[in-house]
């Protein structure tokens, strides 16, 4: 896998995120395929698309945890 593909990878594989098309309901998985949905659908044109995330999602607020005494780690250290 590439550097640059890791964090689309967690979003669409884990994260399960997906664009839904506000015209037509049909879920898309990146980005780049429903803005290529709306180029070629005359009808969807113009519509917005909302994210959907399939798994709960989990924020982390990396403040309080350094508070409580956490450490802070870097990749590759």
């Amino acid at each position: 896998m590439l550097k640059g593909s890791i964090n689309r990878h967690i979003v669409t594989a884990h994260l399960e995120e997906v664009f839904r098309c506000q015209r037509c309901d049909r879920e898309l998985p990146r980005k780049d395929v429903y803005n290529q949905h709306i180029e070629d659908s005359e009808s969807c044109r113009g519509a917005g698309a909302a994210m959907v995330y399939g798994t709960p999602c989990v924020v982390i607020d990396a403040s309080l945890a350094l508070r409580r005494g956490g450490a802070t780690r870097y990749a590759g250290q």
